[in-house]
């Protein structure tokens, strides 16, 4: 669901959630530093499918509608969910430092899909997914990320820092990180 928005202000993201407010599974511990308006982290005395499900449930509750291609079962359940542009996925581990507990995962990606953003010529789409887009080219690496950086400049996005390989950027109240790197393990092959 695309909407041709600018990227939302604050105000505008907690028209659709505030994942400080959002339901948690019973006894929950809340990770104090993932209770912010666009990102929750949890672990709960729960199995993984209660636990995706509860999440699922409490996202369609509230006029979320789930998008094709996640893995509503099994090993880590992932899902991605969408409601006037904005992107949100879930997600459940058994990864979880308390034994009989889950770990969830709550993201608002926001109202700009990374796949819909300008890319270079010559990439392909490496790993396509709702919440980040992933490319490969044969070009040069450093030709590539002066490119990738020029191109998301040229649509208003602010350097906001960065680290390693990655850059960040911002507009409004999105955050992207735009990371463009040669592949150790493939030789002469640029990853965006």
């Amino acid at each position: 669901e695309e909407t041709g928005e600018p990227p939302a202000t604050v105000a505008e993201a907690l028209k659709w959630l505030d994942l400080r407010t959002f339901p948690v599974l019973e006894d929950a511990k809340i990770a104090s530093q993932r209770r912010q308006i666009g990102e929750l982290h949890y672990d709960a005395p729960a199995s993984l499918q209660e636990a995706f499900d509860f999440q699922r449930k409490s996202l369609e509750d509230l006029g979320w509608k789930l998008l094709p291609g996640g893995r509503l079962d099994g090993e880590n359940p992932m899902a991605d969910f969408t409601q006037h542009g904005f992107l949100v996925s879930t997600s459940v581990s058994s990864y979880s430092p308390t034994p009989g507990h889950v770990s969830v995962w709550l993201k608002n990606h926001g109202n700009v899909l990374p796949d819909r953003l300008p890319v270079p010529e010559g990439v392909e789409t490496f790993y396509p997914m709702r919440s980040r887009a992933s490319y490969v080219t044969t070009n040069d690496t450093e030709q590539t990320a002066e490119a990738v950086w020029k191109l998301l400049l040229d649509l208003g996005w602010q350097p906001y820092g960065q680290a390693g390989t990655s850059r960040y950027f911002k507009q409004n109240a999105i955050l992207l990180t735009a990371d463009v790197s040669a592949h150790p393990a493939q030789p002469g092959k640029t990853f965006i």
